[in-house]
């Protein structure tokens, strides 16, 4: 059975791609994962509703079987706010990362797995 992994970065890191590839290698391994590949259009609506390049936290309340998990790098949750899409790509959402934690992540049922990168 394929895990589907949404993850959420912090996008002001600079880092080589050759560095990026050897962190998200290590942290698929975390979950038990050997490949990393993009979720097909056809995936992502039938599991978040969603279309590609509208990926957000948001779409997890889309996937009421629980197939999808939720990735964070440790990064993210020392910022003050986070920005997402609200399940389209043609606007932006900013919340407080308190909120993202103590509120969203609970009422989507989905606990996340904390990487480093």
């Amino acid at each position: 059975m394929s895990v589907f992994l949404p993850f959420s970065l912090l996008a002001l890191k600079r880092r080589s791609a050759k560095s990026v590839a050897a962190a998200l290698s290590a942290a698929f391994k975390v979950v038990g994962s050997s490949r990393l590949s993009f979720g097909t259009p056809d995936y992502m609506e039938q599991l978040v509703d969603i279309t590609p390049g509208s990926l957000s936290i948001l779409g997890l309340m889309n996937d009421k079987e629980g197939r999808v998990r939720l990735l964070i790098d440790k990064d993210v949750l020392s910022g003050e706010y986070i920005g997402c899409h609200p399940c389209i790509n043609t606007s932006s959402l900013r919340m407080k990362t308190s909120d993202m934690v103590e509120k969203l992540i609970p009422a989507l049922r989905h606990a996340p797995t904390l990487v480093e990168l």
